[in-house]
C-alpha cells in the first residue's frame, strides 16, 4: 500500500489482474452476471458520447488480451473499434494519475475512472465474466469495487510479453511525467565559458610594465574595446549560431509502430487537466519527490525497455527517462544501471592513448600498428569516407533520444551540482558521444558535437578532457567535409573547444597536435611505407583550406572566428602562427564584410601582442620616427580591403611568419586549378601590404615566379583575364616597396635578350620572344608603382636597352611583342614626363656624373618613328 501512493495503472495489467481475480470468483451466481450484462448494455447506450473520456469500462476488455474469447463480453461495436478503446484507456489512466497528483498524492489509485454504482457494477460484472482457468499474472487484489495499483504491478506490465501492454503502460507514464514536469522550472541550457578568457591576457613588457603607447593616444588599448566577459570569445567576433543545436527538441508525439504520429494520444495528453504553473518552493519540492518516487520505482523496468524489440517502446522509455533525469535530484543509485543500458545500443569503440585516436575496427588498427600497409583510421576516413557504419539502434529518432539522455545527464549534473556522480563514467560518455560523430544522421552529429563541447569545458573534468582532447579534435575533422552546413558549423565549434582544452603543466592546448592534421601537414620528402603498396596512403587532405573556401558564408565566418581564437588566445599559439596565418589573411577578400573586418581585427590584435612582447623592436622605431624605408611609396592608396596602413606590430608579426610559406604560395600561382591561382594572387597582395620593403629579400626568386604566372595567364586569353589583372596589380604593388636598383638588373637583360648576363637565367641559353615581351610587361607594371625620384637614375639605362642595345623596337619581332615593348617605353616616359631636371639630378646623385639627355630623346624618337 505504501508503494501504491503514486502508482500508475495500465489497461492490460488491469486485465491481467482481472484474470487472476477470476480464479477466486467462480462461485458468483449466473443470474447476477446476466443482470450486470443487461445493466451494462443500457448504460453504454446512454453514454456513447462519453465513452472516449470515460475511465476504464467493460468495452475495453474485448481488446485487452488478444485471442482470449472468454473476455470478449463487450458489445460488437466495442469489439470493432479496439484502437479507440485503447486510446481511451491510456487517457483514463493518465487522467486518474493526474487527479491523484492534484489531490496531493493518495496512497492508491483506482483503475476505474468513476466510483459510482454503475461503474462498480461494471467492474464486478467484468470480474464475474473474466472467471476462467487463466493463470494469475499478479497476486489477487483485495476484494473491492476499486482496483488498486502498485509500483510492482506497473513494473510487471512493463515486463509483459504483450506489446500492447507495454506500450499502453509507457504511454500513460509518459503523459504523467510530462504534465508533472510542466509545473517545474526548466533547467538552463549549458553554456560553459572557454578556459582561456581574453580578459586574462594582458599586454605587458617583458619586464612586467604596461606598454605606454597602448594606454593612451593613437594606440589606444584595443583590448579595452574587446569585451572582457566570461562569455565565449567567438561571440565577440561572431555570434555562435551553433549553440542552438544543443537545445533538445520539444517532446515529439508518440509514434506508432508504422511511424505515423498518434494524434489521438496527443489529444489525450492535451485534454489532461494541467497543474498550475505557479508553484511555491514547497510545491516544487513535493513535485520533485513525486518524480523521484516514480523514477525509484520504475527505473529498472524503464532501463530494460531501452533494448526493447519495439521501436515505439524504446522511444517512449527514453523520453520518460529524459524527463525524469531533468526533474529529479538524486540519480546516484540509477546511473550505474543507466549507462550500461545506453552503451548496449552502440557499437564497440576503443581509444588508443599512444596514438591519440579512437578505434572502431580493432582488428584493422592492430594490423596498422604491426606494420600492415594501411592508413591510420581517422586519416583513411578523410580520403575514402566511412565505407561502413555499424549501428545497433536502427532508428535515427531513437539514436537522437539516446544522445539527448546523455545531454540531460550532463545538464542535470551541472545544474544540481551532482556532476561528481558521473566521474566513473567519464570515458563512457566520451566514447558514446564520439561514436555519434560518425553517425549518418546529421542532426545527431550536431547534437553530439555540442554536448562534447560542454563536457570538455567542465572544470572538474579538465584532467580527463586533456587525455581525450587530441582524439576528439581528430575525430571531428572528418565532419568538416560534410555536405550539411550545420554539421560543419558544429564540427568547427567542437574542434575549437577540443584544441583549447588546457594542459596547464606544459602551458599549451591539449589538442593542438590536431592542428597539423587539419591542415594536412606532412614533412617534406617523407612518405609512409604504406604508400608504396597503396597510393591513397600517401594522400594528405587539407580540410581547413576547404572550409576557408566554403560556399556557406556562416561557415566561413565561423572558421575565421576559430582561427582568430587560435592566433590570439592559445598558450602555445606561437608554434602555430606560421600554419594558421595564411588562412586568416585569405579572409581579407571574403565576400561578407563582417568576416573581412573580423580577420583584419584579429591581425591587429596579434600586432598588439607583438608590440607588447617585443618592445625592443618597437620603441626605437617610434622614438626616432623611423617606420619604413624612405625610398618606398607608402603614401599611395592601398588595395581593398585596407583603409589605412597596418600598425607597426601587425606588419612585423606578419613579416616574421611569412618566409616559411611564401615560396609555396608563389608555386600556387601556376596551379592547374583556376580558383587556387586566384586565391593565391589575392593572398600575395595582402602579404605585400604587410611585408613592404622586406620583399626585397629573395626578390630574385620571387620575381621570376610571378612573371611566369603572368605569362601563363596571358596565353590563356579571356580565361586568364582576371588572374592577369591581379598579377599586373601585384607587380605594381611590389614596385611601391622594391627599389629599381633591385628589379631593373633582373628584368632588363631578359628584355634585351642578353643570355650572358649573370641575372638573366635564360632557359636553354636563349631568351624567347614570348619571354622577352612578358618581362617587358612586368617592368612596365613595376615602374608604375615606383616613386619618380627613385626611377630617374635608371631612365638612361632602360631607354638604351629598349632602343639601341636590342631589336625590341627595330628588329624582326612580332606585332604583339613590339606592342608590349612600346607600352613599356610609354610607361617610362609617362612616369618622367616634364621632369628633365629631376632626371639629371637623379642621374648625378646616382653616378656622380652629368649627362646630356638630348641624344637620348633623339634615339627614342627614331625608334618610335621606325615602329610607326
Amino acid at each position: 500500500t505504501s508503494c501504491a501512493k503514486f502508482a500508475m495503472a495500465d489497461v492490460d495489467s488491469i486485465f491481467a489482474e482481472m484474470k487472476a481475480e477470476s480464479l477466486s470468483m467462480k462461485a458468483v451466481d449466473l443470474e447476477k452476471l446476466e443482470k450486470a450484462k443487461k445493466k451494462k448494455m443500457k448504460a453504454s447506450k446512454k453514454s456513447k458520447s462519453k465513452s472516449s473520456t470515460k475511465s476504464l469500462g467493460l468495452e475495453s476488455l474485448s481488446v485487452s488480451l488478444p485471442g482470449d474469447s472468454s473476455l470478449a463480453v463487450g458489445t460488437s461495436k466495442a469489439v470493432s473499434r479496439p484502437e479507440v478503446h485503447a486510446e481511451s484507456n491510456v487517457h483514463s489512466i493518465a487522467e486518474g494519475i493526474m487527479d491523484m497528483v492534484q489531490e496531493g498524492g493518495s496512497s492508491t489509485m483506482t483503475a476505474m475512472g468513476d466510483s459510482d454504482d454503475e461503474s462498480g457494477d461494471e467492474g464486478s460484472a467484468a470480474d464475474e465474466n473474466a472467471a476462467g482457468n487463466v493463470p494469475a499474472l499478479l497476486p489477487p487484489p483485495p476484494p473491492s469495487s476499486s482496483r488498486r495499483w502498485t509500483i510492482d504491478r506497473f513494473n510487471s506490465a512493463l515486463s509483459s510479453q504483450e506489446l500492447k501492454i507495454r506500450t499502453d503502460a509507457l504511454q500513460a507514464l509518459y503523459h504523467v511525467v510530462v504534465q508533472l514536469s510542466k509545473t517545474l522550472p526548466d533547467l538552463p541550457e549549458l553554456d560553459l565559458p572557454p578556459p582561456y578568457d581574453p580578459s586574462r591576457i594582458v599586454l605587458t613588457h617583458k619586464q612586467g610594465a604596461m606598454v605606454s603607447d597602448m594606454a593612451s593616444g593613437e594606440h589606444a588599448p584595443h583590448w579595452a574595446i574587446w569585451q572582457k566577459t566570461h562569455s565565449s570569445l567567438m561571440s565577440q567576433f561572431l555570434e555562435d549560431k551553433t549553440a542552438a543545436l544543443l537545445k533538445p527538441d520539444k517532446p515529439k508525439p508518440i509514434r506508432g509502430e508504422d511511424g505515423d504520429d498518434d494524434e489521438d494520444a496527443d489529444e489525450a495528453a492535451d485534454s489532461i487537466t494541467p497543474l498550475s504553473t505557479s508553484v511555491t518552493l514547497a510545491q516544487e519540492n513535493e513535485m520533485r519527490k513525486k518524480m523521484q518516487f516514480i523514477l525509484d520505482g520504475t527505473a529498472h523496468s524503464l532501463f530494460k525497455r531501452i533494448s526493447d524489440t519495439s521501436e515505439k517502446c524504446r522511444e517512449l522509455s527514453l523520453q520518460i527517462i529524459r524527463v525524469l533525469i531533468l526533474n529529479v535530484l538524486d540519480l546516484t543509485k540509477h546511473v550505474s544501471y543507466l549507462l550500461p543500458a545506453l552503451l548496449s545500443r552502440y557499437p564497440p569503440t576503443y581509444f588508443d592513448q599512444e596514438l591519440n585516436v579512437f578505434i572502431h575496427d580493432l582488428e584493422a588498427h592492430e594490423g596498422y600498428k604491426r606494420g600492415v600497409a594501411s592508413e591510420r583510421q581517422d586519416k583513411s576516413n578523410l580520403v575514402h569516407g566511412i565505407k561502413k557504419i555499424e549501428v545497433v539502434e536502427p532508428s535515427e529518432e531513437v539514436r537522437l533520444l539516446l544522445c539527448d539522455v546523455v545531454g540531460s545527464l550532463l545538464k542535470a549534473g551541472v545544474s544540481y551540482g551532482s556532476i561528481s556522480i558521473l566521474n566513473p563514467y567519464f570515458s563512457d560518455l566520451i566514447l558514446i558521444l564520439q561514436s555519434q560523430l560518425r553517425d549518418p544522421y546529421p542532426v545527431l552529429k550536431c547534437r553530439a558535437s555540442m554536448i562534447l563541447i560542454q563536457i570538455v569545458r567542465i572544470p572538474q573534468w579538465e584532467g580527463g578532457a586533456m587525455v581525450f582532447a587530441t582524439a576528439i579534435s581528430r575525430a571531428c575533422i572528418m565532419n568538416l567535409r560534410h555536405r550539411n552546413a550545420k554539421v560543419r558549423l558544429a564540427a568547427l565549434s567542437l574542434f575549437e573547444a577540443a584544441v583549447g582544452v588546457p594542459n596547464r603543466a606544459k602551458v599549451r592546448g591539449a589538442g593542438t597536435d590536431a592542428i597539423a592534421d587539419v591542415v594536412g601537414f606532412r614533412e617534406e620528402n617523407v612518405l609512409p611505407i604504406a604508400a608504396f603498396y597503396d597510393n591513397s596512403c600517401g594522400v594528405s587532405v587539407n580540410s581547413l583550406a576547404e572550409v576557408c573556401q566554403d560556399k556557406n558564408p556562416t561557415v566561413r565566418a565561423r572558421c575565421c572566428a576559430v582561427l582568430c581564437f587560435f592566433l590570439t588566445c592559445l598558450p602555445d599559439r606561437y608554434d602555430h602562427h606560421t600554419r594558421l596565418l595564411p588562412y586568416v589573411l585569405s579572409f581579407f577578400n571574403d565576400d561578407i564584410k563582417e568576416t573581412r573586418l573580423m580577420a583584419i581585427q584579429a591581425i591587429e590584435h596579434c600586432g598588439g601582442q607583438y608590440e607588447a612582447e617585443h618592445p625592443d623592436d618597437i620603441i626605437e622605431r617610434r622614438q626616432y620616427g623611423v617606420d619604413g624605408d624612405s625610398r618606398t611609396n607608402v603614401d599611395a592608396p592601398l588595395p581593398f580591403p585596407f583603409e589605412k596602413r597596418p600598425r607597426l606590430g601587425a606588419r612585423l608579426f606578419v613579416r616574421g611568419n611569412t618566409k616559411r610559406f611564401f615560396k609555396a604560395l608563389l608555386r600556387e600561382l601556376t596551379n592547374w586549378i583556376d580558383v587556387t591561382r586566384d586565391r593565391s594572387a589575392d593572398l600575395i597582395i595582402n602579404l605585400i601590404v604587410y611585408c613592404e620593403e622586406h620583399l626585397t629579400m629573395d626578390f630574385h626568386d620571387t620575381l621570376p615566379k610571378v612573371v611566369k604566372a603572368l605569362d601563363a595567364s596571358i596565353k590563356e586569353g579571356r580565361v586568364g583575364e582576371v588572374l592577369r589583372k591581379k598579377l599586373e596589380f601585384t607587380l605594381e604593388l611590389m614596385g611601391r616597396f622594391v627599389d629599381p636598383d633591385t628589379y631593373v638588373p633582373l628584368l632588363l637583360p631578359r628584355i634585351t635578350g642578353d643570355a650572358e648576363s649573370a641575372t638573366s637565367r635564360a632557359e636553354g641559353g636563349v631568351h624567347t620572344t614570348e619571354s622577352r615581351r612578358v618581362n617587358a610587361k612586368a617592368l612596365e607594371c613595376l615602374m608604375r608603382g615606383t616613386l619618380t625620384r627613385q626611377l630617374t637614375p635608371h631612365v638612361k639605362k632602360i631607354v638604351l636597352g629598349l632602343c639601341e642595345d636590342s631589336d625590341c623596337l627595330t628588329g624582326e619581332v612580332g606585332v604583339t611583342s613590339r606592342l608590349m615593348f612600346c607600352q613599356c617605353l610609354n610607361g617610362l616616359l609617362a612616369k618622367i614626363r616634364g621632369g628633365d631636371g629631376k632626371i639629371l639630378t637623379g642621374y648625378f646623385n646616382a653616378t656622380g656624373r652629368l649627362a646630356d639627355l638630348e641624344p637620348l630623346w633623339i634615339m627614342v624618337c627614331k625608334s618610335l618613328l621606325a615602329v610607326r
